[in-house]
């Protein structure tokens, strides 16, 4: 398992050979032995996770293992999990709690049986772990938030080759979005354009995001999605249609009361497993859409974007790597054959 160890004050994660497999199961949890799971940039940023973990470990001894998602084989159930929907041996995907430590780094790991996703036959371990926080996000971005109809005019996706971009390009093809615009570097850009992207946008020659935007859509877009930074997210608001709406995955826009006045566009904060497991709901919240986007996986409508392979060993200094984010694909883990 990789683990985070603390080293003068200061959180690394490392291989630990002799992690313990967790036996205390929630009653509403299953426990899976993990066959791959996938990097994030959330992963990277474990610094920033320190005062929950002391909140939620309670002074526990028990290593914190990290990993957010992955996909395996059900080995234990809980004493409340529904037997009849979810057996040992069932095949699933999954998205995990941060805050439990008992990650998906692992060999063995518990999540919870609302955010299960059974896998079928045609769709490969590797794939299926590859997508529940990255496209998960990009539909509840495009289509639970901003509810972009099919055949909607135009979108703007930052970050189009990252992991939430790529998704939410090729989401957007499949709504028949008419001009979809990415913002990506030069050597991605062929590859954004396989996925969907209409046009793309470099960020490293492109001073001015909003005003190259408007030299496509003069009127401005009606929809953006932005998973970079805050910053990010507030320089979208110029490329915005009046009435537009604006979905964000790295941080809140600065809401400028005047600009709101005169474009009177809308803001959606997009949250994924805080907002379910916080809620209580993790079926509606994580479940439901998890099982939309693996149908969508299944039937071949979406590229599942693997950039990389890693094994365990490889893992904590790609983890280091991924804080500042993730481009040419998805990192995934083989854990087990």
């Amino acid at each position: 398992a990789v683990v985070l160890s603390s080293h003068e004050g200061a959180l690394h994660p490392k291989l630990a050979i002799d992690a313990p497999i967790p036996n205390d199961i929630p009653a509403d949890h299953v426990r899976v032995r993990v066959h791959a799971a996938s990097l994030n940039p959330v992963d990277g940023k474990y610094d920033n996770w320190k005062g929950l973990m002391e909140r939620e470990a309670g002074g526990s001894s028990q290593p914190f293992v990290l990993g957010l998602d992955g996909a395996g084989v059900i080995d234990a159930l809980g004493s409340s999990v529904d037997s009849e929907r979810w057996q040992i041996g069932s095949r699933v995907a999954f998205h995990l709690w941060l805050g439990r430590g008992d990650g998906s780094f692992a060999e063995y790991c518990v999540a919870h049986e609302g955010t299960l996703v059974r896998i079928p036959d045609n769709v490969t371990d590797e794939t299926a772990a590859a997508t529940p926080c990255a496209m998960w996000t990009a539909y509840k971005a495009v289509v639970t938030k901003l509810r972009a109809p099919p055949g909607a005019s135009s979108i703007v996706v930052t970050s189009g080759s990252g992991g939430v971009g790529c998704f939410a390009v090729q989401l957007a093809k499949l709504l028949g979005i008419n001009t979809i615009i990415a913002t990506c570097s030069s050597t991605s850009s062929e590859r954004v354009r396989e996925l969907g992207a209409t046009h793309c946008i470099d960020y490293h020659t492109e001073n001015d995001i909003a005003a190259a935007i408007r030299r496509i859509v003069p009127s401005g877009v009606p929809y953006a999605v932005d998973s970079v930074s805050s910053d990010s997210a507030t320089n979208l608001i110029a490329s915005l249609a009046i009435d537009g709406e604006l979905a964000a995955v790295a941080g809140s826009p600065c809401r400028d009361a005047s600009i709101t006045f005169l474009t009177g566009y809308s803001f959606h904060d997009v949250c994924l497993g805080f907002a379910a497991y916080q809620s209580g709901n993790v079926k509606r919240l994580l479940g439901d859409i998890g099982e939309a986007c693996m149908k969508l996986l299944a039937s071949g409508s979406i590229d599942p974007c693997i950039g990389r392979r890693v094994t365990l060993e490889e893992l904590p200094e790609m983890i280091a790597k991924a804080r500042d984010g993730i481009s040419g694909g998805k990192v995934v883990v083989t854990i087990a054959p």
